[in-house]
Order: structure tokens, then sequence, then C-alpha cells
């Protein structure tokens, strides 16, 4: 990476980049992946804990991880914070609890057998809670906070 030229900073923030490209793209045509809703990353899923990634796919099953954008906001703060606050605008208490965002979500179309009553299916289908464990985007979002970048936005 170094002989090219390209710094571990760089080389995060095409990552997270072509993470977000991957999601705009959506090739599995999943329920609710956009420019401004998106993150693959490893976390649980409906079939438990798994490495969850883009480009190239790697077990890409629709689930949507807050802390991909949340962690990724050194790399890409606009794209980043954007997300965050795109995923609580849509989806509020449903995957907002008391310690911040779930660990991750999948968009469920309404009547599907999956849940009928609602149109995001969170961490909370899992038989553990998740949301009681504070990851990285937190610390990357009180850093950013403390540069005054957004203030309380999230």
């Amino acid at each position: 990476m170094q002989a090219r030229g390209i710094t571990y900073f760089e080389n995060s923030r095409r990552a997270t980049l072509a993470n977000r490209a991957y999601c705009i793209q959506n090739p599995g045509g999943f329920a609710g992946y956009s420019s401004t809703i998106w993150g693959l990353t490893a976390c649980d899923g409906p079939s438990g804990y798994s490495a969850r990634g883009a480009p190239p796919s790697q077990n890409d099953d629709g689930t949507i991880a807050p802390t991909a954008a949340g962690g990724s906001i050194p790399f890409t703060p606009t794209e980043s914070v954007g997300a965050l606050q795109a995923m609580y605008t849509t989806y509020g208490a449903q995957l907002w609890g008391p310690y911040g965002f779930g660990d991750a979500f999948i968009q469920v179309p309404r009547g599907s057998a999956a849940k009928s009553s609602a149109s995001i299916k969170g961490d909370r289908h899992h038989d553990r809670e998740l949301q009681d464990r504070p990851g990285v985007g937190d610390v990357h979002e009180e850093q950013h906070d403390r540069r005054g970048s957004c203030g309380s936005i999230i």
C-alpha cells in the first residue's frame, strides 16, 4: 500500500466510498439500500454474526449496520454523518434505543412473513439486546462533535 503512495487513511476512505457505491448500485436488489442508507460490515443478521462487505459482495443478505457508517466518520464525514442522520430520521425508535443505534437492521417489506407490522427488522429480532455496547462509531461521533462539525445532529 505504502509502496503505491496510499496511506491507511486514504485506503480507508476509498474502501468506505466503495462500500457506499456498492449499496447505491445494490446488485442484490435489497430494500432500503440507497445513497443515504448504506453500511456493510461484520455484524449480527438474520442468520447470526457474519462478516458482510463489498465490493466484492461478501455475505450480503440485506443487513445494514449503522456502525459501518459511524466507524467511517473520520474518512468520509459528510457521507457517514449523512447516513446516520438518514437512518435516524427514517427509522427512529425502531433502530434507536437507550444506548444509540442498534447493531444492524434489515428493511422488510410490509406484509412479509418475517414481520408484517413494520418495515424494519432490527437487532431486536435476535434473542439478545445489542444496543448496550457502545462501538467505534460512538467514539468517532464524539470526536467529530468536539471539532464543532456536527454538534448534536445525531
